[in-house]
């Protein structure tokens, strides 16, 4: 099909074995050179040994795998196969135990997505194109529907019971369960949009739908579909549901949560879905008196956050002291995360707390950021015209 038809990567000259004194200029050719020298070789041929190991129950047993390399084929190009030999050892042999260790382990949920595994997952529904994958990663992530996470997980008990022949040991160590740190994970808004979708475009967003369409790209690339018979079956009835959707009550897509009441002025706390994605609100839409606004805390959902965490956010901005010319510096948390504002200036102080940064800190910050538009400054005609550098 048309998806399959992207050229491989081949060298130029396959006697050429090096190409380059850039050490990672180097290591990629060489990755392609071998794969390409490996996919017209022979298949390697190996002999697999497992042993079994029985104890009386013979639902229970033990097992053991070996292998060693018969005809190394393709293997050759790498480096040889790894072989893992088993002891010489004949049926119905007894015996003797010398360690058997146990560790508890946990049933585990589904793995999150890796941009690699996302990508593998689409392949495999039949989703987009190999020139479309990257595209598709970099959107979500740009319009703010998944991010990475960066949890580097809990830590969590396991029992380990260990026999070393004579005596039986019990111990307690600990691990690390949750890591989310390089997996996408889905934001709020993310959620709410593919909630929203899944109501009201449930046939557009279906995989076997998406999937279908790119099946039929193939067959007008090859003539066998009218590209004007393609777009109608498809246009009229998307379109018939983008009228139905302009009739959805806006208040009901995403609900409204309230945290509790704000014991200094009493007015409700509400965290609900904004332009921008979760905020948190104080006060009622409906009052004479505007609603207050500030940002979820980090971390923290419409479903979850809790009345300590949304006052100590309606804390912001925080005036954190002055500069050397007596402006203020006010520390907040906006669209793009927490920030310094001096004047009409914004300077991002990731990864610090708006909370807690200090002074000091900030202060670095602002110069760091007066001396990259100093940089960025060529030539400054008034007026507002400026000739910028980037």
């Amino acid at each position: 099909s048309a998806q399959e038809a992207h050229e491989a990567i081949r060298p130029t000259d396959l006697s050429r074995e090096s190409v380059s004194s850039n050490e990672y200029d180097q290591k990629l050719y060489d990755l392609i050179r071998r794969r390409t020298l490996a996919s017209q070789m022979s298949p390697a041929k190996l002999e697999k040994t497992t042993i079994t190991i029985s104890f009386g129950d013979k639902k229970l047993v033990f097992e053991a795998k070996g292998e060693v390399v018969i005809f190394d084929g393709f293997l050759r190009v790498y480096g040889g196969g790894k072989e893992e030999l088993l002891p010489k050892i004949a049926a119905n042999d007894k015996l003797t135990t010398h360690h058997i260790e146990a560790r508890q382990t946990f049933a585990r949920p589904p793995a999150r997505f890796t941009e690699g595994s996302l990508v593998k997952k689409l392949e495999d529904l039949g989703i987009g194109r190999p020139s479309t994958y990257a595209t598709i990663i970099d959107t979500i992530q740009t319009r703010g529907y998944a991010e990475k996470g960066m949890g580097e997980g809990e830590p969590r008990d396991v029992i380990t019971i260990v026999y070393n022949g004579e005596t039986v040991e019990r111990d307690i160590i600990q691990e690390k369960t949750g890591s989310n740190k390089g997996k996408l994970l889905p934001t709020p808004s993310g959620e709410l949009i593919a909630d929203f979708l899944g109501s009201h475009f449930e046939q557009v967003v279906d995989y076997d739908f998406t999937a279908n369409v790119e099946r039929e790209f193939d067959l007008i690339a090859e003539d066998k579909l009218a590209k004007s018979d393609m777009l109608h079956a498809f246009y009229t009835p998307f379109h018939q549901l983008i009228e139905q959707s302009g009739g959805i009550d806006r208040s009901k897509v995403g609900a409204n949560r309230e945290v509790g009441i704000d014991p200094k002025t009493g007015k409700p706390i509400t965290a609900r879905f904004g332009r921008f994605g979760p905020m948190l609100q104080l006060g009622a839409t409906d009052s004479e008196e505007k609603p207050q606004f500030a940002p979820m805390p980090r971390g923290a959902r419409i479903e979850t956050v809790t009345l300590d965490q949304a006052l100590e956010m309606f804390k912001l901005p925080r005036l954190v002291g002055k500069t050397k010319e007596g402006e203020d510096i006010k520390a907040n948390i906006g669209r793009f995360g927490p920030y310094i504002q001096i004047g009409k200036l914004f300077v991002s102080i990731k990864p610090e707390d708006p909370h807690t940064i200090s002074l000091e800190k900030a202060l670095e910050l602002y110069d760091e950021k007066l001396k990259a538009e100093a940089a960025k400054n060529i030539a400054d005609f008034g007026d507002g015209i400026k000739v910028l550098n980037g």
